[in-house]
């Protein structure tokens, strides 16, 4: 799923002492819904199990109920919002759209909805629209940051980087302890150029949970300071936790090759290569092949 990149620099940890709780409220809405008839059943009814398969991340029956609920009662504002959400986390944005406009329809005060939206159109590269729908949500709900890190991350998605800094400045202000926030600010400083300011805050969010993204592009921006051996330690360590990503490879077989390490270097340039040959990356794999012939060729 796509989401994994969110879930990439948000690492989530699973309270798995809840997961009997949500086991147990299906299991009594199910009992509690047996002895109805299909033709008992309200739209409340099928909404109360709909959200508890949701909150069970059974999104897919989730679904079948909520929609059942609308049958039932066409202007359900909370079966359309949570459906639209199931839709999202089951990656199919258009019907999440679909159903999250007509949630706003219905009631369009609620900022969880725009903000839903907002990801979705996200998704859907329709970035104007998210913008338009996470202003709304930060309109509606001024002290949540994540609407606030949501815009970040579509300006940084459309280069406007300095909006994504001033924007995020909010979002930590509000919540100092978002990893994700100081990950999307940094990234917006490596790309002004701003080096310093990107290892700063990629170093509060990794005091805040490690992550090998974070590790390899503070080394990027430590080598732009010069800071080579800096380099080498972050690039280390973001193969220790993640030893599959050609770019670490890349980056840090460049690396050891502006230290004159020419051997380091081609071994981690060709173990670069195995693995984005496994990408399918020709455009790397054509730009690799000739920085090994390169350094080869001043050995």
């Amino acid at each position: 799923m796509k989401k994994s990149l969110l879930l990439l620099l948000i690492p989530i940890v699973i309270n798995t002492s809840i997961l009997p709780i949500y086991a147990s409220q299906l299991s009594q809405t199910s009992i509690a819904l047996k002895n109805k008839s299909v033709e008992s059943m309200t739209a409340e009814d099928y909404y109360r199990r709909g959200f508890t398969l949701y909150e069970n991340e059974d999104y897919q029956k989730a679904i079948i109920d909520f929609t059942k609920a609308i049958e039932l009662n066409s202007n359900d504002f909370s079966s359309y919002l949570y459906r639209g959400k199931s839709y999202y986390f089951l990656d199919q944005e258009e019907k999440a759209v679909i159903d999250l406009t007509q949630a706003i329809k219905l009631n369009s005060q609620n900022a969880e909805t725009y903000y839903f939206r907002g990801e979705s159109y996200f998704y859907l590269r329709e970035y104007q629209n998210a913008i338009a729908d996470f202003n709304q949500a930060i309109k509606l709900e001024a002290d949540t940051s994540l609407p606030y890190i949501s815009l970040g991350k579509v300006f940084n998605t459309i280069e406007e980087y300095q909006k994504a800094v001033d924007i995020l400045n909010l979002a930590l202000k509000i919540n100092p302890e978002s990893q994700f926030a100081y990950q999307l600010r940094g990234d917006a400083y490596l790309d002004l150029e701003k080096y310093q300011q990107a290892i700063n805050d990629y170093t509060s969010a990794l005091k805040i949970s490690e992550n090998p993204l974070t590790y390899h592009l503070r080394g990027i921006a430590y080598g732009y300071l010069d800071q080579y051996q800096k380099t080498l330690m972050d690039q280390n360590k973001a193969i220790e936790l993640d030893p599959n990503k050609p770019d670490y490879y890349y980056i840090r077989g460049i690396t050891y090759w502006t230290l004159e390490q020419n051997k380091n270097a081609i071994d981690d340039l060709e173990k670069a290569t195995d693995l984005y040959k496994q990408l399918g990356n020709q455009q790397k794999l054509e730009q690799i092949q000739k920085l090994i012939n390169e350094i080869r060729g001043n050995k």
